[in-house]
């Protein structure tokens, strides 16, 4: 018989293929530390997921400029 939920929220199901290391590792962290696997690959997607959403709020360099700036002469002075 499964646990009583927890968790108001519905939590689907997602199965991932992870190299055999990296799950190792996952099992390590997850028993020293006294709490579930799934809570660690939760955390780490959501700070993942956090990471990139901050990324993409950053200021970018757009490249398309350079076709904008002055062309310079074979002695590399601006021409006019």
């Amino acid at each position: 018989m499964a646990r009583p939920k927890v968790y108001k929220e519905d939590r689907p199901v997602l199965a991932v293929r992870i190299p055999t290391a990296l799950r190792a590792r996952l099992d390590r962290v997850a028993t020293e530390r006294h709490i579930t696997k799934t809570f660690l690959v939760v955390q780490a997607v959501n700070e993942l997921l956090e990471r990139l959403d901050r990324e993409e709020q950053q200021p970018r360099f757009d490249f398309g400029a350079w076709d904008e700036l002055p062309k310079a002469s074979s002695s590399g002075r601006p021409v006019a």
